[in-house]
């Protein structure tokens, strides 16, 4: 935990962020670098009926942060991306807030 996953971006991408995120991530929110998931999601966009390359899509499921730490994290997730392919124009990152009392892992309440 924290759920990462992305679309947008080919696998290659994916693969090669994950380390220096999960480094980054790690000291930002005081986690274990092994904490953290990043799911890569094949996908195409259409503006009407006509493919495009469009945004980046990047949500990121976790339990509540301080604000500055979210806004460090979005920095973060950006810059990540933006170093691995510089011609990336548009990059939404979408965090999703989860309820302790709702998230089991293994049978277990966190």
């Amino acid at each position: 935990m924290p759920h990462i996953t992305i679309r947008g971006v080919n696998q290659h991408v994916a693969e090669q962020i994950s380390q220096p995120l999960f480094e980054q991530l790690s000291t930002l929110c005081g986690n274990a670098k092994s904490s953290y998931t990043l799911e890569w999601f094949e996908s195409k966009q259409f503006s009407g009926a006509s493919p495009f390359s469009g945004i980046v899509l990047i949500e990121i499921s976790w339990f509540p942060r301080d604000k500055l730490i979210q806004d460090a994290v979005e920095y973060a997730v950006r810059d990540t991306i933006l170093t691995a392919q510089s011609s990336i124009k548009d990059i939404a990152v979408i965090f999703h807030v989860l309820a302790r009392e709702s998230y089991y892992r293994n049978g277990t309440q966190f």
